[in-house]
């Protein structure tokens, strides 16, 4: 499995670049710590450049333990308002994330990008190659597992009509006229005055 990775040659102001400084770790075998925010961090999905939004600062604790030889032990806390389009009329949606953050990894310089494998037990391992970790495509990864599988505005949106696009929570468009309520009795009057209505008591042989 690949991990998303930081577009190392891209240099925009208006992206935030969390990372964290390694090399005492590597060197000296001893813990290493940073906290920050970000508001859009950047990372490839499918080969192409992402961009993951907050609708305020996200707010990051990381702390990487040295473990046996090369590998490290990533944790922290991450907590984000993510935004997010409602599932049925395409609202954005800022969606909160608190996530406990757990992960290890390895350093292996020869590797030419880092990337995400699994161990024989199943648990995944961050390889990286470089002293200066870039933790963006960590980040967005961890929120977008985070996020539920359907994110809605309101529990009761309408959505969107499949004809016109009309967003049914406005108003209710000629395609979608409001379903007529009917009352009980008039549902049982109905049923007395159904001509096949005296067949429902019927026991009919099975065929």
């Amino acid at each position: 499995m690949s991990l998303p990775k930081h577009p190392n040659n891209l240099q925009d102001p208006t992206i935030d670049y969390p990372d964290i400084d390694l090399s005492k770790a590597l060197r000296d075998h001893s813990d290493a710590e940073v906290e920050g925010e970000f508001s859009r961090i950047a990372y490839l999905q499918n080969e192409e450049m992402a961009i993951l939004e907050t609708s305020e600062p996200a707010y990051y604790e990381v702390r990487v333990t040295p473990m046996d030889h090369d590998e490290f032990w990533l944790s922290g806390q991450l907590d984000a308002k993510v935004m997010q389009e409602c599932a049925r009329c395409l609202r954005p949606v800022a969606v909160e994330l608190s996530l406990e953050l757990g992960t290890l990894l390895r350093f292996n310089p020869k590797v030419e990008t880092p990337f995400l494998e699994q161990d024989d037990a199943g648990q995944e391992i961050w390889i990286f190659n470089n002293s200066n970790l870039e933790l963006s495509p960590y980040f967005a990864e961890t929120l977008l597992i985070g996020l539920p599988m359907s994110i809605l505005h309101d529990p009761n949106c309408k959505g969107l009509c499949m004809t016109c696009g009309q967003d049914l929570n406005e108003r209710t468009c000629e395609h979608n006229q409001a379903v007529k309520i009917v009352p009980l009795e008039e549902q049982e009057e109905a049923a007395r005055k159904n001509p096949f209505a005296a067949l429902k008591g019927l026991d009919l042989p099975d065929e």
